[in-house]
């Protein structure tokens, strides 16, 4: 069974998974790191970082980076260290 590394609710009260490099970029910008920053801390390109974001503010119902960064400070978003091996 794979582990879950991380969630987000949905509007209707379930759980929504994200992927690991999305919860790598919501962790970025959790620390302030700019996009530019984030793709260069992450070796991606910065539109690789864009579509994470876009996906990752789509399963938080979110429009924003700082709405995501506050989605995981007020705990909309379960985080769990253990990944699937």
């Amino acid at each position: 069974m794979a582990a879950l590394a991380e969630a987000a609710p949905t509007p209707q009260g379930g759980l929504k998974r994200i992927s690991r490099r999305e919860r790598d970029v919501l962790r970025c910008f959790a620390s302030g790191l700019t996009m530019r920053k984030t793709a260069e801390h992450l070796g991606l390109k910065v539109q690789t970082v864009r579509t994470y974001a876009k996906t990752l503010y789509e399963a938080l119902g979110v429009h924003s980076r700082l709405q995501a960064v506050l989605a995981l400070q007020t705990g909309r978003v379960l985080v769990s260290e253990r990944e699937s091996k």
